[in-house]
C-alpha cells in the first residue's frame, strides 16, 4: 500500500495536492463553514508544542481500554486476528494522514472532522460526522460504566456480595457527576488522558507476567488459526482500539512543525501496535479458547490482578467525564447554553440539568446492556468503522479527487470495502449477540 507524502517546500501536509481540483465553490463553502457554523474549540491548546508532546498525546488517546478485548478477538477469529491488528494500524495511519490533509482547503485550515464534512458535503456531511463521533463518545461512556462497575464488583465481592452491577453503576454515576456537571471546559481534566496509556502499559506487563506463570495450568487450551465468518466483527472490535480520528486535528494543531505529522503519527501507532500485539498474542497463547472479555476475568486472582483492576478503574472513572464533556460541549453549543444567550444562573441551571440527563442516560444504557464484549464490538462497527476506514477516504476524494495510480485506488477501494463490511456485519453480529445475552439474563 502506498502512503501519502509530505511536500517539503511549504510545511503543510500534502499541500502540493491541494490545488483547486476540489469541486466548485469550496473556498466560499469553507468560509461559511468556519464563519457561520464555526466549530467550538473543545481543547485549550495554548502554545504550540514539540513532536514528542504530540506523540505522547496520540499514544494517550489511542492506548486505552480496548486492549482488554484483544485476546478475546483472537478467540473469535483465530490467529489471523493478529493480522487484523496490523491491518487496522496501517489503515489508521493512512486515514490519519488523509484526515489532516482534508483540513487544509485552498490555504485555509479547518478545525475538525465535522467541518471537513461540512465543506465536502454540506450540512449532511457535518451531521453524518457528528452522528458517528457522538455515538462513539456516548457509547464509550456507557462502556466505561460497564467496565468500572464490573471491576468494583470484583474488588468488593467479599465485602458486598449482594451488590450487583447495577448498584455499582449507580455508585460510579454519583462519583462522576460533580466534576462532569460543574467543569465548564475540558482543559481542567484533559491531562487525565495520561491514565489511558499508563493503564495499557500496566495491562501489557501484567498479562506478560501472569501469562507465563499461568501457562502450565492451561496446557489443554485450544487455538484456531482462522475463522473468516468472525472477521468483520473482530475487525470492528480491533478498530475500536485505534480510535482517535476525531481528536487528531487538535493534536496536529498543537504541533510547532506540522509537516512532521506523518512521522509522529507513525511512531505513535507503532508504539500502540506493539502494546496491543503483545497483549493479544500472550493472552490468546496462554488461555486459548478459555479467554474471556475483558481479559481481567481470565487472569488469576492475586496482587497483580488487583493492581490492574484498580489502575484501569481509576482510568475509566477519570476519562469518562472527558468523553461526555466533549459531547456535552457540542450539544450545549447547539442549544445555546452559554452566557451569551442566558444569564449566569440560567446558564448554570441549564448546564447542570442537561449534563445530569446525559450522564444518567449513559448509565442507563450500561445498566440495560452490561456486556463489555458485545458493546465494544457494536461501537467499533457503528462508529469507528466509518470514522477510520471510510470517511477520510471519501472526504479526500470529494475535495481533491482520487489518487493517481492503480494500486493506490485499489488500496482505497479495499479499505472502504472493509469499512462497510465491518460496519454492516459487525453491527449485525453484535446486535444478535446482545439479543442472546439479554434473553439469557
Amino acid at each position: 500500500m502506498s502512503w501519502p507524502t509530505t511536500d517539503s517546500t511549504d510545511g503543510h501536509p500534502l499541500k502540493s495536492e491541494m490545488a483547486p481540483r476540489v469541486y466548485g465553490g469550496v473556498d466560499s463553502i469553507a468560509d461559511k463553514a468556519i464563519e457561520a457554523e464555526g466549530e467550538l474549540e473543545l481543547f485549550d491548546e495554548g502554545h504550540h508544542g514539540s513532536n514528542w508532546g504530540a506523540y505522547f498525546n496520540l499514544v494517550c488517546l489511542m492506548a486505552g481500554s480496548g486492549v482488554l478485548q484483544l485476546p478475546f478477538c483472537l478467540k473469535q477469529g483465530g490467529w489471523i486476528g493478529l493480522g487484523s491488528i496490523a491491518l487496522c494500524s496501517c489503515i489508521a495511519y493512512y486515514s490519519g494522514i488523509l484526515l489532516i490533509k482534508c483540513l487544509y482547503v485552498d490555504g485555509k485550515r479547518l478545525n475538525s472532522l465535522s467541518e471537513v464534512g461540512q465543506v465536502a458535503f454540506g450540512k449532511y456531511g457535518r451531521l453524518l460526522v457528528n452522528f458517528f463521533t457522538s455515538t462513539m463518545m456516548f457509547g464509550s461512556s456507557a462502556l466505561f460504566f460497564i467496565l468500572a462497575s464490573a471491576n468494583f464488583r470484583q474488588l468488593f465481592e467479599d465485602i458486598l456480595p449482594t451488590w450487583k452491577v447495577t448498584h455499582w453503576i449507580v455508585v460510579c454515576t454519583v462519583m462522576i457527576w460533580p466534576p462532569f456537571v460543574f467543569m465548564k471546559t475540558l482543559k481542567e481534566v484533559a491531562v487525565l488522558s495520561f491514565f489511558g496509556a499508563f493503564a495499557t502499559v500496566i495491562m501489557v506487563f501484567i498479562v506478560l507476567v501472569t501469562g507465563f506463570i499461568d501457562l502450565p495450568n492451561y496446557a489443554d487450551a485450544k487455538h484456531e488459526y482462522y475463522n473468516l465468518l468472525a472477521f468483520p466483527s473482530v475487525l470492528a472490535a480491533v478498530g475500536f482500539s485505534f480510535g482517535g480520528n476525531s481528536v487528531f486535528p487538535h493534536v496536529e494543531h498543537s504541533m510547532s512543525n506540522r509537516q512532521d505529522w506523518p512521522k509522529v503519527l507513525k511512531k505513535a501507532l507503532i508504539t500502540v501496535f506493539a502494546m496491543y500485539i503483545v497483549t493479544a498474542f500472550v493472552g490468546y497463547y496462554v488461555y486459548g479458547d478459555k479467554v474471556e472479555s475483558p481479559i481481567l476475568n481470565t487472569l488469576p486472582a492475586g496482587p497483580c490482578l488487583t493492581f490492574a483492576i484498580i489502575v484501569i478503574t481509576a482510568h475509566v472513572l477519570l476519562t469518562n467525564p472527558i468523553l461526555l464533556a466533549s459531547l456535552a460541549l457540542e450539544v450545549e453549543h447547539l442549544l445555546k447554553i452559554d452566557r451569551i444567550h442566558m444569564s449566569c444562573a440560567g446558564e448554570l441551571l441549564s448546564r447542570v440539568a442537561f449534563r445530569t440527563i446525559l450522564l444518567s442516560s449513559s448509565a442507563l444504557v450500561a445498566i440495560v446492556l452490561p456486556y463489555f464484549a458485545e458493546v465494544i464490538t457494536l461501537l467499533g462497527a457503528v462508529s469507528n468503522s466509518m470514522l477510520i476506514f471510510v470517511l477520510p477516504i471519501v472526504f479526500n476524494r470529494r475535495l481533491f479527487g482520487g489518487p493517481t495510480g492503480f494500486y493506490r485506488n485499489l488500496s482505497e477501494f479495499f479499505i472502504v470495502l472493509i469499512g462497510f463490511t465491518s460496519c454492516g456485519f459487525g453491527t449485525y453480529t453484535a446486535v444478535i449477540s446482545l439479543h442472546e445475552k439479554i434473553q439469557q439474563s
